[in-house]
C-alpha cells in the first residue's frame, strides 16, 4: 500500500498482505497456463461515479490463478502514481469472484487486476475508471470510539472518536444503563473529534458517537460501554506480622486482608508491599502481588524494620497506606 487516502474495511472476505505465491510440492505437476486467460472486472464498472466514499471491488476467478495483482492508481495510470498495490493470494478452492472493500477520499481513480500462479500470468484487466465525489454519503460508515472504554476512576471524560471523511460534525449521547432503554444524561456536538463531557456520575453507562454532514447524511450511532468507579479502598489489614513480631531467619512472610470487597471487580486487585528499614521509612524492599501474602527476604541485617500496603483496585483507585507494623530481625 502506498498511500493512507483509504482503509480496508473490516468485512472484507480476502486478507491483504504481500506474500509469495506458494508452490505445489511435486516437482513435475505443471501448473495451468495462464497466458490465454483473462480477469474481468466486475465491480465498480467504468467511468463509475458516486458519493460514497466506500467502493467495493469485484472480478471474476482465473482458473488455476494462485494470487492476484490488484492495483489502484490516481488520477490514472498513465498520469499519475499507483496508489495501492497489492498481492492477494487465494486458497485452492475456487471462488465465483475476488472482493476488497476500500475507502477513498473524493478524486479520480483507476484500478486493474492481473491473475499469477508460480509459472505464468494473464495481461492486466482493461482499465476501469471511477470518481468519488465531494458530497459523501455517511449512511454506511461507521465512527470508530476511542475513548473511555470499559473501567474508569473518573467523572470529568473527554469523548474521543477517530474523525471520518466526509463528516462536518458529531454528535454524542450518553445514557445509563443501556443504550435502548437508559436515560439520557448528556448530549453534545463538536466539529472536532473529540468533546468533554463533566461530572458524570459513579455507575453503568453507555456513549454513542455518530457522524454528519450537510447533505443531510450521518452515520448509526457506535455505542461503548463505560463504567465509572471513583471511590478509594479501604486501607488494608496487615494479619502477619504482629506488631514488634521477632523474626529469627533473613526472610519473612507477610500476610493482609483487605478490609472490604474492593471496587466492582474484587478479585482483580493488585497491593504494593513495602518493606522499610527503619522508622525513618527508608525503603528496603517493594513488592506488588495479587496474593494476599510475600515474602520477603535478604533480611540480613538485624534490627526492626516496618511493612505497610497500598491497595489497588481494577479502576486504578488507590487505598491510603495501611497501618505499618513493625517485625525485629535477630
Amino acid at each position: 500500500m502506498r498511500s493512507s487516502i483509504f482503509k480496508i474495511s473490516k468485512n472484507s472476505i480476502v486478507f491483504l498482505a504481500i506474500i509469495s505465491v506458494l508452490l505445489i510440492g511435486c516437482r513435475d505437476f505443471k501448473e495451468q497456463d495462464l497466458v490465454n486467460s483473462k480477469v474481468s472486472l466486475l465491480s465498480p464498472v467504468d467511468e463509475y461515479k458516486s458519493t460514497n466514499a466506500l467502493i467495493i471491488f469485484k472480478w471474476t476467478q482465473v482458473e488455476g490463478a494462485r494470487s492476484y495483482l490488484f492495483e489502484i492508481a490516481s488520477p490514472s495510470f498513465a498520469n499519475g502514481a499507483i496508489i495501492f498495490d497489492s498481492l492477494i493470494s487465494v486458497s485452492d478452492s475456487a471462488l465465483t469472484s475476488e472482493r476488497i472493500e476500500l475507502t477513498f477520499f473524493p478524486g479520480n481513480y483507476e484500478w486493474r487486476v492481473k491473475a499469477l500462479n508460480s509459472s505464468s500470468s494473464t495481461e492486466y484487466s482493461p482499465v476501469f475508471d471511477f470518481t468519488i465525489d465531494n458530497v459523501v454519503d455517511l449512511s454506511s460508515e461507521n465512527v470508530n470510539a476511542v475513548s473511555p472504554i470499559g473501567l474508569s476512576n473518573t467523572i470529568d471524560h473527554t469523548f474521543r472518536w477517530q474523525a471520518l471523511f466526509g463528516a462536518d460534525s458529531y454528535t454524542v449521547i450518553v445514557r445509563e444503563n443501556s443504550w435502548e432503554t437508559g436515560a439520557t444524561l448528556a448530549t453534545a456536538t463538536s466539529t472536532l473529534d473529540s468533546v468533554k463531557i463533566p461530572s458524570l456520575k459513579e455507575g453503568a453507562f453507555v456513549w454513542g458517537v455518530r457522524a454528519e454532514n450537510a447533505t443531510p447524511s450521518f452515520t448509526d450511532y457506535t455505542r461503548t460501554f463505560i463504567e465509572i468507579d471513583t471511590t478509594r479502598p479501604e486501607p488494608s489489614i496487615i494479619t502477619f506480622p504482629d506488631q514488634d513480631t521477632i523474626s529469627t531467619g533473613s526472610s519473612l512472610t507477610i500476610t493482609w486482608a483487605h478490609a472490604s470487597p474492593v471496587g466492582a471487580y474484587p478479585t482483580q486487585v493488585l497491593d504494593s508491599i513495602f518493606v522499610y528499614s527503619d522508622s525513618l521509612l527508608t525503603l528496603h524492599k517493594s513488592y506488588n502481588s495479587s496474593a494476599l501474602s510475600q515474602l520477603v527476604g535478604d533480611l540480613n541485617s538485624p534490627g526492626k524494620y516496618y511493612c505497610r500496603i497500598k491497595t489497588y483496585d481494577v479502576a486504578g483507585n488507590v487505598s491510603p497506606f495501611s497501618d505499618a507494623k513493625c517485625f525485629v530481625v535477630q
